[in-house]
């Protein structure tokens, strides 16, 4: 009996220690959908790292009209402040469209608040942070590597690579070497990215199209060309399409990646695909040249490779997915993944995707960091898998989440979380009840203040003052907890007034909407003993546009419900109409 006590009591740490750690990223769809294009928009999702089949929750949609973003790109990352970071890209069917620009965006773990901070040249691929505070990414379009302070709120482009003009029958075209991969930092201090075009020197007749290497020096802000990748008439000996998956670093001095195409020794059997399968390769940051560690080919280890992990020194992890077309004569492949052995320079397959037997996982893209729990997490078409690398069991960690794809996941230890106060200022009646909720969900413990004085009573995410007199007045605080840190929110400001009738002010003041930001159901609440008639609300876009009108001089109820489900994403005003005079407010729909 005390060994199963014992065992349960640990099984509730272990739980309880991983109850706020949670799996974060993107929900992206198969390109632009004609018939319904809000479904190209892409979401942030998390997922809780604990448990099986969970479901995914949606905490953030895209704009659909793109002014606030529009198809994220890349990863996201969670920087040292504690927020995460990401970017998003118009589609190609969309290049021509009249949208906004894509965007750097910060989306707030304790707010649960998504804000724009810059539009960008349509970026392919995520942030890092490779000096404390500062954030740096690539754009494609642009060609330029960019700088976000975010202690500062400075937004700059650092270096751009120069078009080239390139001669061929036609009288010439203009190339851009756009930047298709994040940025790496070595143990030289430069990063590293590649890029889907590189011109050759001398430059040569035939569109460059296979790709190379760049490095940007931190201390002199210059972007250099390192290497060129394959040849101009794609040769049996080219490698070219760099997959766009950011660089590892093995050894010092040794960077690993992979591309899509190219192959050492011409195989005659290949009769789909000339270009080969790519390889995995090791680029020497002294030497400025490569070494072919792999050829891919489909009878082996699959196709379309996947973002390099790093396991050690000397070991690399990788994945590859199939394709489902027909392919005659060659054994169909749900994917794999397979490990590298630097050492002995050798290819080990860790485990052959097997769409039946591998709780239907198929078509993996990639494989995240390793999680506090031993486990690998990514994603497959529509789900995400569970990998570990001591048993070589893969599994689904969530069931489909519907039609799209879900991109590589981050593990965030999520400190308590509460709804942002966009009215912090209240002054209920003298015997009325106050009460606020900070709508948290995820904290262990409450501790609420007043000024320093703690409030004994006050245990819970609600705070409840009954029956109150002018000595509750003053300036309200919550400290909540859980295993990833501590939060305190705002402060809340409560200035009870001995007033038996209460002025116009202290009648609007108790005015809120909430949840918000809303997903659909907004809550207009009215002070609890109602002393104020209201007669109707107006909500209006940021371009002073009418989307709703409702007259509510009937109603008698403390609080109303307006459904927001079908509004576009974004901030709006609303305005009340009361016998005390107009009341405004703004809320966002996301």
């Amino acid at each position: 009996m005390k060994k199963l006590l014992l065992f349960l009591l640990f099984f509730m740490i272990i739980t309880q220690s991983n109850a706020q750690k949670e799996l974060w990223g993107y929900k992206n769809y198969l390109g632009f959908q004609p018939n319904n294009p809000s479904l190209s928009n892409g979401q942030i999702i998390k997922v809780p790292l604990a448990g099986n089949n969970s479901l995914a929750e949606v905490m953030h949609t895209f704009d659909p009209n793109g002014v606030l973003g529009k198809y994220p790109r890349g990863r996201l990352f969670q920087a040292s402040n504690g927020k995460l970071y990401g970017v998003t890209g118009l589609l190609i069917e969309e290049y021509t469209a009249p949208l906004p620009n894509s965007v750097l965006f910060e989306y707030d773990l304790i707010l649960n608040k998504y804000t724009v901070i810059t539009q960008l040249n349509y970026p392919n691929a995520g942030v890092i942070e490779p000096l404390s505070g500062i954030l740096m990414g690539t754009t494609n379009n642009g060609n330029s590597v960019y700088k976000y302070n975010f202690n500062t709120g400075v937004f700059a482009i650092t270096a751009s690579i120069p078009s080239f003009f390139i001669p061929d029958l036609s009288g010439g075209t203009t190339y851009f070497p756009g930047a298709i991969s994040e940025l790496f930092k070595a143990s030289d201090g430069n990063l590293y990215y590649t890029t889907s075009i590189s011109r050759n020197d001398p430059p040569s007749i035939v569109a460059p199209q296979p790709g190379g290497i760049y490095k940007y020096n931190l201390l002199t802000n210059t972007i250099s060309k390192v290497y060129y990748f394959g040849q101009d008439d794609f040769s049996p000996s080219a490698i070219f399409d760099p997959a766009g998956f950011h660089f590892i670093e093995g050894s010092p001095g040794k960077l690993y990646n992979v591309t899509q195409k190219g192959f050492l020794t011409y195989n005659p059997n290949f009769i789909f695909d000339d270009y080969g399968y790519g390889v995995l390769y090791e680029y020497d940051i002294n030497t400025k040249s490569i070494l072919i560690k792999y050829e891919f080919n489909y009878y082996t280890l699959g196709s379309g490779q996947g973002q390099l992990k790093k396991v050690s020194n000397t070991k690399i992890l990788g994945t590859t997915y199939s394709y489902t077309g027909n392919l005659t004569n060659i054994p169909y492949r749900d994917g794999v993944i397979y490990e590298y052995d630097i050492p002995s320079n050798t290819v080990s397959l860790k485990h052959a995707i097997n769409y039946q037997t591998d709780d239907f996982v198929y078509n993996i893209d990639g494989i995240s960091d390793l999680a506090s729990d031993g486990n690998y997490y990514n994603t497959s078409y529509s789900s995400i898998y569970r990998y570990n690398p001591i048993t070589n069991v893969i599994n689904k960690k969530i069931a489909s989440t519907g039609d799209g794809n879900l991109q590589e996941m981050i593990e965030v230890c999520r400190k308590p979380s509460y709804q942002e106060f966009l009215t912090n200022t209240f002054a209920p009646a003298v015997g009325s009840t106050f009460t606020y909720n900070i709508q948290n969900t995820n904290a262990t413990t409450y501790v609420w203040k007043k000024g320093t004085t703690i409030l004994s009573a006050q245990t819970t995410g609600i705070l409840n003052l009954p029956n109150v007199t002018t000595s509750d007045t003053g300036v309200y605080t919550c400290t909540m907890t859980n295993e990833c840190g501590t939060t305190i929110t705002a402060n809340l400001n409560v200035n009870v007034t001995n007033l038996a009738v209460e002025t116009v002010d202290d009648y609007k003041s108790q005015i809120s909407l909430y949840p918000n930001p809303t997903k659909g159901i907004l809550n207009l609440k009215f002070p609890e003993n109602r002393g104020l008639k209201g007669y109707n609300y107006k909500i209006t876009n940021l371009l002073g546009q009418i989307i709703e009108e409702k007259d509510i001089s009937t109603s008698t109820k403390n609080e109303l419900i307006i459904n927001t489900t079908s509004y576009a994403n974004g901030v709006y005003q609303i305005t009340l109409i009361t016998d005390k005079g107009n009341w405004n407010g703004k809320f966002v729909k996301d």
